[in-house]
């Protein structure tokens, strides 16, 4: 295992963008030695994850590690101290699988309870039954549960305050755009686009939100008159003219 890990690049994770650009400008170091530097901590304790540790030094035997967060501030170093959870040995391996278990339920039940309209959490916010089928879907991991609801959060929020896709985008801090007109002006990759809307029938749902992981998208209409979003699919990035499916 030793040998394994010590050829692997670490962190092993999938990042936005804008997650990237943020662990770039900062350092982290052991808390009880700071001439070791913890990349892989840092990433853990960003991104809201647990750390994975070969427990080959007694500093590693901790859950969770206390590291210092290091960044500079207009010339002005600063510092912070924070804790990332830990996983060094079976018993804190069997509580964490417990605890994305038991996550991955509540998650998913909550998106199961979702209806097409009047959910108290999202008021405007409309969900075509595809997207709800795809909400339940297996291929939909742990990961996906937690962006999908911090997604929605933000379009029933943001929606509010926009009154077009430029406006939604740069209150949102998501990346969301359409399809190619190559895409789009073939019919086969246009009518995979559309979903049965609750009130409208038959909609084409070209914009997609492309924050999530393994190339996933949610296919979204926005309604800047009536302050609605509706939600479409989600799911593997939809065939378009240059990536076949």
């Amino acid at each position: 295992m030793k040998s394994v890990l010590s050829k692997v690049d670490c962190p092993i994770a999938v990042l936005e963008d804008n997650v990237r650009d943020t662990l770039g400008e900062l350092m982290f170091s052991l808390s009880c030695n700071r001439d070791i530097e913890v990349s892989s901590l840092g990433v853990a304790a960003t991104i809201g994850s647990h750390a994975l540790s070969f427990p080959s030094q007694e500093y590693w035997l901790q859950n969770p590690i206390p590291i210092i967060k290091s960044w500079d501030d207009n010339n002005d170093w600063k510092e912070d101290l924070i804790s990332v959870p830990n996983v060094f040995s079976l018993e804190h391996l069997e509580t964490y699988i417990a605890e994305i278990t038991h996550t991955r339920q509540t998650n998913k039940a909550y998106l199961s309870s979702l209806d097409i309209k009047d959910n108290q959490d999202f008021p405007n916010l409309i969900f075509c039954k595809n997207v709800l089928k795809n909400f339940s879907s297996s291929a939909v991991s742990i990961n996906d549960f937690a962006k999908i609801i911090d997604v929605l959060k933000k379009l029933n929020t943001s929606i509010l305050t926009s009154n077009n896709l430029d406006d939604l985008k740069l209150d949102l801090d998501l990346s969301i755009s359409g399809e190619s007109k190559a895409t789009m002006e073939r019919a086969k990759y246009a009518r995979q686009r559309e979903f049965e809307h609750p009130d409208l029938g038959k909609v084409i749902f070209e914009q997609h939100v492309k924050n999530f992981e393994g190339g996933k998208r949610m296919h979204i209409l926005a309604d800047f008159a009536c302050k609605k979003v509706s939600i479409g699919y989600f799911g593997s990035h939809l065939p378009t003219v240059k990536h076949h499916a």
